[in-house]
């Protein structure tokens, strides 16, 4: 008597669903009443007995019934199985059968939420510490960037305090070398001296000056150096200071003017005031060429003055115009740099104008000029009473002395005085040769590389003496060009200059610079050089003189001044027997100006042009002779030579016999 059917209801309300499928069964947390109804295959009369038992909520089989139904309420999550029996009339129990169901636990407690909370924890571990080691790294850097910048501040200090140390011992022997200086100045008679003192005496004021700036930066960062300000008219005081540079303007032909918008009367520190304009334009000076113009624009309102300082100089690249008032920045800092400077001009005044409660910027187009504009506040309000001085008279300080210019000194042409040509871009250093060697050679002066290159082919000289760090071209290409070049190669060269690494000098020495002298220099030992080699080009030229021989195509070509003289060789050949070949004719062949090829020839071979045609014509001449190609007048025509008179001359000055006693004695050369 098995049991023919379940049928389970789950309901929850108020519905009540009934599976299609009985025999499993998934519900809902929500769903949590569940019954059942059942029956048997047989009918009958007799009524049937029923017990049942839902495992899992209920552990024990309810009593016997009649009742053909079941139901469970409040049922939990979780896997159940509802087993039932019957008894027949007879008392026999049937084998239970088993329903199976499951009740779901809520969303936020089933699997895949809690998989999304151990992710969502972790995830929050892993923030966390990465937090806490960022936030601790961050800590780490803060202090490692306070300690680095203690560290630097300290250094700074260092080094604040070595160059005001080292500074103040400067000033002691500068002082001792300007007043000497300005004493033997005063009585200087001849004008090279006084040219000389005076180159002398502008580099040790430039010296001190430089000397004074760093004191100053010193005293800057230390907080020593104070605002000292005096009530006055601004006019009258920047036309004062400006007017000191007036001599440079005339002498270099710049058109400087002063320009009062209105009167401006203030609270300004005459001291710091002055350095603030005289580094403003000493640098538009430096950076103007001749024939430009430079400006002084002064205009105000009711509680400021500005100050515009222009020129129609080089200008400033927009790349690097917020550097330049960087302490040591230079804009240019190549071999090629046309302009000396140290860095610390521009930076010390943008220190200065700020410590006078005031601003500067700069505007700049390159190749158009450029303009600084200088702002202060005229009243005494933002003074502090330390800042104001008690003395109220105007009283400029000393001015720095400027440059005047020097005359070039040059020796008095003479063709048996070597010729030095001396290419120095710093005018008082060039000036000074020019004095020092004039009495030794004759001179030639160029400002620059480029310069020195087209006086170099153009003058063909014994010998270059040139800087390595100048503008347009440096010394070490202009060595290459002037190697290069079949006009210059045979020059020896000499390079000055203040870089003394080894591998500066082995560049030059690579390139064919023929010596490499370090400043500062003795001047005795400069001129032992120069001497040195031009005595070794006199020994070069006897070498080449002596090894002459008539046929062109037995000389060995190794260098540019062997193959120069070759083609010299082969020309004179080739028209020895023509008398109208002259050095013009030469100087064709061989693409040389004559004076180049005149030049040329006699710093290599140590003869003119004429000598050397002249010589050659007569030993091949000699050599007819002793061949006995002809008589005396035949071996002349032969030659080159029209007078026979001139030809028995010019024969016996070079063999000391005549062309007869030659011919008769058959001698040899």
């Amino acid at each position: 008597m098995p049991i023919s059917n379940i049928n389970p209801s789950v309901k929850f309300d108020p519905l009540s669903v009934s599976p299609r499928n009985p025999g499993s069964l998934s519900l809902l947390k929500e769903q949590n009443q569940v019954s059942f109804e059942f029956n048997v295959v047989e009918t009958g009369q007799n009524l049937l007995h029923y017990q049942y038992i839902l495992q899992e909520y209920r552990n024990d089989w309810g009593p016997a019934s009649v009742k053909k139904s079941a139901t469970y309420g409040d049922i939990h999550e979780g896997e159940y199985q509802f087993k039932i029996k019957a008894k027949s009339p007879e008392g026999v129990w049937s084998e239970p059968i088993v329903y199976k169901f499951t009740v779901l636990p809520p969303w936020w407690r089933s699997w895949w939420a809690i998989l999304s909370y151990c992710l969502m924890i972790l995830s929050a571990v892993w923030l966390t510490r990465n937090q806490i080691v960022k936030r601790e790294r961050l800590r780490n850097e803060i202090k490692l960037k306070r300690l680095e910048a203690e560290k630097y501040h300290e250094l700074d200090a260092l080094k604040s305090h070595f160059f005001a140390n080292i500074s103040h011992e400067f000033r002691t022997p500068l002082t001792l070398l300007l007043s000497p200086l300005e004493k033997r100045l005063s009585l200087a008679n001849t004008p090279d001296e006084k040219a000389e003192l005076g180159i002398m005496h502008r580099n040790a004021s430039r010296l001190l000056n430089l000397v004074n700036q760093l004191l100053d930066l010193s005293k800057l960062e230390s907080g020593s150096l104070k605002l000292k300000t005096v009530f006055g008219n601004l006019n009258t005081f920047i036309r004062s200071v400006s007017s000191q540079f007036s001599s440079m303007a005339q002498s270099r032909s710049i058109q400087f003017e002063v320009v009062s918008l209105s009167q401006v009367d203030g609270w300004f520190d005459p001291d710091k005031l002055e350095k603030i304009l005289v580094n403003l334009l000493s640098n538009a000076f430096k950076f103007t060429p001749s024939g430009g113009s430079i400006g002084i624009r002064i205009t105000s309102d009711d509680t400021c003055a500005k100050v515009e300082i222009s020129d129609s100089g080089t200008g400033i690249p927009a790349d690097k115009i917020n550097h330049i008032f960087d302490r040591f920045y230079q804009v240019d800092d190549s071999n090629l740099r046309e302009y000396e400077g140290s860095g610390i001009g521009l930076s010390l005044v943008k220190e200065l104008v700020e410590l006078h409660h005031g601003t500067i910027t700069v505007s700049s187009n390159p190749g158009e000029g450029s303009c600084f504009e200088v702002k202060f506040p005229l009243g005494n309000k933002h003074l502090s009473d330390t800042e104001i001085s008690e003395v109220s008279e105007l009283k400029p300080g000393s001015h720095m002395r400027l440059s005047e210019s020097s005359a070039t000194h040059k020796h008095t042409p003479d063709e048996e005085i070597p010729r030095v040509l001396i290419v120095e871009d710093n005018e008082d250093l060039r000036n000074y040769l020019l004095l020092s060697l004039r009495d030794k050679y004759n001179l030639i002066e160029a400002s620059n590389g480029q310069q020195g290159l087209e006086r170099a082919v153009l003058e063909i000289p014994d010998l270059v003496l040139s800087d390595l760090m100048m503008p347009r071209m440096d010394g070490l290409q202009l060595c290459r060009e002037i190697r290069k070049n079949e006009k210059t190669s045979h020059i020896p060269v000499i390079l000055l200059t203040a870089k003394t690494d080894q591998e500066t000098k082995i560049d030059g020495l690579e390139i064919g610079a023929d010596d490499y002298l370090a400043k500062p220099f003795q001047l005795p030992e400069l001129t032992a050089r120069i001497h040195n080699l031009i005595e070794s080009r006199k020994k070069l030229r006897k070498l080449y003189t002596s090894t002459l021989i008539l046929k062109p195509s037995d000389i060995k070509v190794n260098s540019l001044d062997d193959r120069f003289i070759k083609k010299v060789m082969g020309s004179i050949e080739a028209h020895l027997s023509d008398p109208t070949f002259s050095v013009e004719v030469l100087a064709d062949e061989v693409a040389m100006s004559s004076v180049q090829v005149y030049r040329k020839l006699k710093a290599i071979t140590g003869q003119t042009p004429n000598d050397l045609i002249r010589n050659i014509r007569l030993e091949r001449a000699a050599s007819l002779l002793i061949q006995h190609a002809g008589h005396v007048a035949d071996v002349a025509y032969m030659v080159g030579f029209t007078n026979l008179s001139y030809f028995a001359k010019c024969f016996k000055d070079k063999f000391q016999k005549s062309p007869s006693e030659f011919l008769k004695k058959n001698v040899t050369v």
